[in-house]
């Protein structure tokens, strides 16, 4: 029997993920693996009291925090790349809770309690390597699955690019946003910005005639807007995956962002890459990803092959 601890993961890649595990489960029985920690939140009370459920068997922690006990198999999924920060770069990420600092070394020592460490990119994985090395030789890397279960369609008459977004403070929405309403100016093309935002996230520009916040969706509504944008803009820098890009590249839907290994590696062809933050360099990608056509390329997030291999190998 495997046991997953699914616990915390209430919104955002962490959500993601629980669902494609819950899908996975209920269309796989015999595999024999139980899901324990919906609902629960990643806090002492909880990481005591899963010590006691599954002792013998694989235990999988899907939240960072790795179990402790040695009886059976431990796995960990390390995907939170703020735990894993490179040296100085705290400094200039802004709104770090102290909350955070606190888990920080709490996750890297229990790290090293893991029989295997599964990380969802190469560069989450290098970052975990440099802060703790005593892992090297048990990290595994496996991009996040994903279920392909839409396609690009025709574009709505008012065309669109798609930021999608869970505003947090450290992802610094708003400098994002500007970058892109500048590039859009200088493309001098049609296009709008649906944001998934609310206005009250976004004080300076979301009265903007280029902006629309339409707020948090649900995935089924996720997967309509992107199937009818012109392509998806990610400026993000931190991340240890990023959904979208995989989800762009699963549809076959052009994808601007950073020109950086890790994201090639996540959109793949997709990737409509830019080198500066600058608004010309982005504008320049905003014009070629409205000509870019990408073939899907599901394949590499394939749910099936990604937990027959963690739960079941």
């Amino acid at each position: 029997m495997t046991t997953i601890d699914v616990a915390g993961a209430t919104t955002g890649g962490a959500a993601r993920w629980r669902r494609e595990v819950e899908a996975w489960v209920a269309r796989h029985p015999e595999a024999e693996v139980r899901l324990i920690g919906s609902g629960q939140r990643v806090e002492p009370r909880w990481l005591a009291r899963r010590e006691l459920v599954g002792r013998g068997g694989r235990r999988i922690a899907a939240n960072n925090v790795s179990f402790v006990s040695g009886r059976g198999e431990r796995v960990v999924l390390l995907r939170n790349a703020l735990h894993f920060l490179w040296p100085g770069e705290a400094s200039s990420i802004p709104g770090l809770s102290s909350s955070l600092r606190r888990e920080v070394p709490v996750v890297r020592a229990l790290a090293r309690r893991a029989d295997r460490v599964v990380v969802p990119s190469t560069g989450m994985a290098e970052r975990v390597m440099a802060a703790v090395p005593a892992v090297s030789r048990r990290l595994c890397v496996r991009l996040h699955p994903l279920s392909a279960r839409f396609s690009r369609s025709q574009g709505p008459a008012d065309p669109y690019v798609l930021y999608p977004s869970i505003p947090a403070t450290h992802k610094d929405l708003e400098t994002g946003l500007a970058l892109l309403v500048d590039a859009l100016d200088r493309c001098g093309l049609p296009f709008t910005v649906k944001v998934t935002a609310c206005p009250a996230d976004l004080p300076r520009l979301s009265a903007h005639a280029l902006v629309e916040p339409i707020g948090l969706q649900s995935l089924e509504q996720m997967d309509q807007l992107w199937a009818q944008a012109v392509a998806g803009y990610v400026p993000y820098a931190l991340e240890s995956f990023c959904y979208p890009l995989a989800e762009a590249r699963a549809a076959g839907v052009p994808v601007i962002a950073k020109d950086t290994p890790q994201n090639r590696e996540v959109a793949g062809e997709a990737l409509v890459g830019y080198t500066a933050e600058d608004p010309d360099a982005l504008a320049d990608a905003v014009r070629q990803a409205a000509e870019h056509r990408p073939e899907p390329d599901p394949g590499p997030f394939d749910p099936d092959a990604y937990f027959s291999w963690l739960a079941c190998a």
